[in-house]
């Protein structure tokens, strides 16, 4: 997938999971609330960016805006960098690079030299 199809805004419904990912607002939020001991709540206007697509990151980084409502929410953080553990950025990556079919051809037809070769090429897109 293309990069720009990455840094299209998740959807705000708390209970899907972020950018294909188990992780949801609801989640970020109560650990959020937990980490800065607030009960200030995610706001109508909260939104999420995913960063860093294509940059060699094995895992979802996103950019968390959380539009604090409640006491006390002005003095909390306006944005969050975000790294969720995840097999979702592996998985689009062996696709890119066809992974899949050059491990089914087994040891005898893998070029490791062609492999590294087709990886490098996706991490510096």
């Amino acid at each position: 997938m293309a990069p720009s199809e990455h840094n299209e805004p998740a959807t705000t419904d708390s209970t899907a999971g972020l950018f294909n990912t188990s992780v949801t607002l609801e989640c970020l939020e109560r650990k959020l609330q937990e980490a800065l001991d607030t009960s200030a709540t995610f706001g109508p206007k909260v939104s999420t960016e995913q960063i860093g697509y294509g940059l060699g990151f094995m895992s979802v980084m996103l950019r968390l805006k959380p539009d604090w409502q409640g006491e006390k929410a002005e003095e909390l953080p306006k944005s969050f960098a975000v790294k969720i553990p995840s097999t979702v950025t592996m998985e689009s990556f062996s696709k890119q690079v066809n992974g899949e079919e050059k491990l089914k051809e087994g040891s005898a037809g893998l070029n490791m030299e062609e492999l590294a070769k087709s990886c490098a090429g996706v991490l510096h897109q």
